[in-house]
């Protein structure tokens, strides 16, 4: 399945939370570094054309991103990250999207390294982001 986007975020818990309301504002950061990707050509010598995050809400952080095999027939590389959902859902709205925008470009920051992709522009939107 061939996307218009360059990344693509989903989320699976891995263990029983309430967390409501992280869905928007994560579509929300992710529509912010999509765009960000497309402008600043994040993905025009990659050997992908889309980035598929799966997030693991789990209780306990393990910030190593899992990098899949490109699949050949779509152009998507999967990359999964795990994640402290009791750290995010103690967070008001303001911190949670702080918390996921940082979380993306630290992801694709190790995406980048791993296929010599330009990653200048996520070390400066790192740089705007305000300490958590």
């Amino acid at each position: 399945m061939r996307t218009e986007k360059a990344l693509l975020v989903g989320a699976v818990s891995l263990v029983k939370h309430r967390f409501r309301g992280e869905g928007q504002i994560v579509l929300a950061v992710r529509d912010e570094i999509d765009a960000a990707m497309k402008r600043n050509g994040f993905l025009i010598n990659a050997p992908f054309t889309t980035v598929s995050l799966i997030i693991r809400y789990a209780d306990k952080d393990d910030m190593r991103t899992e990098i899949g095999k490109v699949n050949r027939e779509n152009g998507v590389i999967p990359i999964a990250v795990q994640v402290n959902v009791g750290c995010l859902s103690a967070m008001d709205a303001a911190e949670l999207q702080n918390a996921f925008r940082k979380l993306l470009i630290e992801v694709l920051c190790d995406l980048a390294a791993n296929f010599d992709l330009p990653y200048a522009f996520l070390d400066a939107m790192r740089a705007e982001s305000p300490p958590t």
